[in-house]
């Protein structure tokens, strides 16, 4: 809007906002150069203001997600403290989609408590079922063991407070090291 109104008052079309001085070329030019810098603070206000839009949508959308309860009326009452180290095992552990194929399996493996482990494959050999599953949403025939005690036995609420999850693509909000690891225990 500047840039235009210095180029008509140039061209003699405008006469009015320069107390019949005109505007030189030299201050036309200062004031484009220093137009963006004098609205830089609006547009960062702008750009601030949708990514916290976009924050508060996803938390909703989180938060529901969360309170949401299982579809899996077969879910067991069993606790597991939340103090205790996890051990996962598998036995004969086959995969199944909700239509009944199966998507990986047999697994046979144990996780020790403390122990580090990496998921690695080719794309479609299984990684993001075994995580579904274990996250309780793809069901499994044969043992997925949690300390001994069997997965589909568990209480989901129990369960979920042993999880986390980080995606192929991490968005961490801007907050400080230690506000982003306390995310869901401020």
């Amino acid at each position: 809007l500047v840039a235009v109104y210095f180029g008509f008052s140039y061209l003699g079309e405008l006469d009015f906002g320069h107390y019949d001085t005109g505007v030189t070329l030299a201050a036309g030019f200062l004031a484009l150069i220093l137009a963006p810098e004098f609205f830089q603070p609006l547009r960062d206000l702008g750009t601030f203001y949708h990514a916290k839009a976009q924050a508060v949508g996803a938390a909703d959308s989180l938060k529901t997600f969360m309170e949401t309860p299982l579809a899996h009326p077969q879910r067991g009452e069993a606790e597991l403290a939340s103090t205790d180290p996890v051990t996962i095992e598998a036995e004969e552990l086959f995969i199944t989609s909700p239509e009944g194929k199966t998507l990986a399996g047999p697994l046979n493996f144990t996780l020790p408590a403390g122990q580090r482990a990496v998921l690695v494959g080719r794309s479609g050999s299984g990684k993001s079922s075994l995580l579904n599953a274990l996250s309780g949403f793809l069901s499994y025939q044969g043992s997925l063991r949690i300390n001994g005690i069997e997965l589909r036995d568990l209480s989901p609420e129990s369960w979920r407070k042993h999880l986390s999850w980080v995606g192929q693509n991490p968005q961490l909000p801007a907050a400080t090291l230690r506000d982003n690891v306390l995310l869901a225990r401020p």
